[in-house]
Formats: C-alpha cells, structure tokens, sequence
C-alpha cells in the first residue's frame, strides 16, 4: 500500500541456501466494477427508457461482488450516452423490483419499462451501498 502503482518493489527471497533478487512491478488490482463493466455490450445491455447499461445478477456476477443482499436484480454498470437527467441511477446501483415486481433479467425489465404508458409512475426498489432505496419517477417514454 506504500508503494504506487507501476513502480517496481526490490525483494530478497533465501532459497534453501541460495539468495535470489526480483524486482517486481507493482500492479494495482482492478476495481470490481470494472470487471463487471468490462463484461457489458453498451448495445445489448442497453435500458433505453432507465437510461442506463444494466447486467444481469446471475452466479458469475454475484460472485464477483462483495456487498449484494441478494443474488438477483439488474446491476447498472454505466449510464448510457444519451441518459437524461431525470432518473436518479448510478454506476453499481442494484435494480432489484419495478412497481413491486421482482426484475431478474434485461428482458424482464424492459417488458415491464414497454408495458407502461408515457407518464406512468414508476418506483424502483434498488440496491445503494448497502442500503435498499426507492427511486419514484415518472416516465416520459416507454
């Protein structure tokens, strides 16, 4: 932790009776959520009327996170280029219920955003930390 990132650390290691010298890079370990983001396609993970770039929570990406209440929900990894300000999602926010119903895939989420007509209210249950929230908004377009 003392030393930064890209600097190389010099280290003695005794072998039996031999002493051998490595200097070894110093690499800083990638944040979980960039390895969950490096996994999304900003086409096919695109929540057009959320604005946002969802995965999602299935073993593999459970697994990769450390503080999720439950193993299910829509991780938002990014908000999409064109996300208007409206909708209060962020980067590692869980989509865990729309309007009550539990959302467990992309599809699923994006059926229930298509079902609901331009101004309906929409309330999401999400994830922040490790606090559960409600998000309530209004939909412009489904």
């Amino acid at each position: 932790m003392s030393v930064d990132a890209g600097a190389k650390v010099h280290l003695e290691v005794l072998r039996d009776k031999q002493k051998l010298a490595f200097d070894i890079p110093v690499l800083e370990a990638p944040h979980e959520m960039d390895q969950i983001a490096s996994l999304a396609d900003p086409e096919k993970n695109l929540v057009r009327p959320l604005g946002i770039i969802g995965i999602e929570i299935d073993r593999k990406i459970a697994a990769m996170t450390s503080d999720l209440r439950d193993p299910f929900g829509i991780l938002v990894v990014a908000r999409s280029n064109d996300a208007t300000g409206d909708i209060p999602l962020a980067a590692a926010d869980v989509i865990r219920t729309l309007n009550g119903q539990p959302m467990t895939t992309l599809e699923r989420l994006r059926a229930t955003l298509k079902s609901l007509q331009p101004g309906a209210p929409v309330v999401l249950q999400i994830q922040r930390e490790e606090r559960l929230l409600f998000l309530a908004f209004t939909l412009d377009q489904p």
